[in-house]
């Protein structure tokens, strides 16, 4: 699990590095392929926090010689596993779908927003879901 957390936060700061590098918010397809590879380690994350929570249910019934899991699952158990989801399901969405695969220099010179022209008070959405994500 430690591996996946790791592997998000990677490819995070580097999306945020060819973000700033490119100069402009608009998703190019490196982006969207980061993302995405962002939320696909993001649900086996999840998965693996499900499972780990189960088998130590399942541990707990045979430790302590119960025939049902649903005894060691109390409410501040269930309370602690459903925050542990929600903060560890905190990741930038690839919302930008990339609008032509093939790259024209043409559009992309003329059509490009340079970083000082934005106003001070701009945060990318990614920016704001990524640095808390993992």
């Amino acid at each position: 699990m430690c591996c996946l957390g790791l592997l998000g936060i990677f490819l995070m700061i580097i999306n945020n590095e060819v973000n700033f590098a490119v100069g402009h918010n608009q998703g190019t397809v490196l982006n969207w392929f980061i993302k995405l590879s962002i939320s696909i380690s993001t649900v086996f994350l999840i998965g693996l926090i499900i499972y780990y929570h189960k088998l130590d249910l399942n541990l707990y019934s045979i430790k302590n010689s119960v025939d049902d899991w649903h005894i060691g699952l109390t409410e501040k158990k269930l309370f602690l596993i459903i925050l542990e989801i929600l903060i560890c399901i905190i990741h930038p969405i690839p919302l930008h779908f990339p609008s032509s695969w093939s790259l024209n220099a043409a559009t992309t010179t003329t059509t490009t927003t340079t970083p000082a022209s934005l106003p001070l008070s701009y945060i990318s959405l990614d920016v704001a879901l990524g640095l808390p994500s993992k």
